[in-house]
């Protein structure tokens, strides 16, 4: 049996390799050209003052600059519970077109809590789930949503195979970030 020379070797290894790069730097070019229109989501939130009817509110704004139209837009308020660890999803609104901003008012306080807006959840043109962290204007995409999911859930099912459901399940107490917080 004849395995070839170095030089059909090499060659060989050096296409697969070109290869390779070509679709990492398609992939990555795709992966910024879906983040541009969801960087033009600009999101801001502000205490009421107390001289305007907004005062013990907190005032949560959404400005749309991109050129397309945005969907679902929510903020995430986090309720400070102990056993739960999660966000509640206030809607702000079902559409936001091009050039428009929406604006909502959230109660500093619900049930003798404090809450405070943590982040703005929106939908994408294309269909891509967004969050910005309005405390560190940070933009993330939504692993739940397409094939990162899918992706997410098996690795669970193969650590559950492992580890035992109750290992993989169990979550973070308070001291875990608010980017794996929003993202989990």
């Amino acid at each position: 049996m004849d395995w070839g020379t170095v030089p059909a070797w090499a060659s060989a290894f050096l296409t697969s390799g070109s290869l390779l790069l070509g679709f990492y730097i398609l992939l990555r070019d795709r992966r910024k050209e879906e983040r541009q229109e969801a960087l033009k989501v600009v999101c801001w939130s502000e205490y009421g003052s107390a001289d305007s009817p907004d005062h013990g509110m907190h005032v949560v704004h959404v400005l749309n600059t991109s050129s397309r139209p945005i969907y679902n837009a929510s903020v995430l308020v986090d309720l400070r519970l102990v056993a739960f660890d999660g966000f509640e999803g206030f809607g702000l609104a079902g559409i936001i077109p091009s050039a428009e901003e929406a604006t909502t008012r959230i109660d500093r306080r619900m049930n003798h809590r404090k809450i405070f807006p943590v982040a703005i959840g929106f939908t994408d043109s294309d269909g891509f789930d967004w969050i910005r962290d309005l405390g560190t204007r940070r933009l993330y995409r939504d692993p739940r949503s397409g094939r990162r999911y899918l992706a997410r859930i098996r690795a669970r099912l193969r650590l559950a195979k492992l580890f035992g459901w109750r290992r993989v399940l169990a979550r973070g107490g308070p001291a875990q970030s608010i980017r794996r917080r929003l993202l989990r």
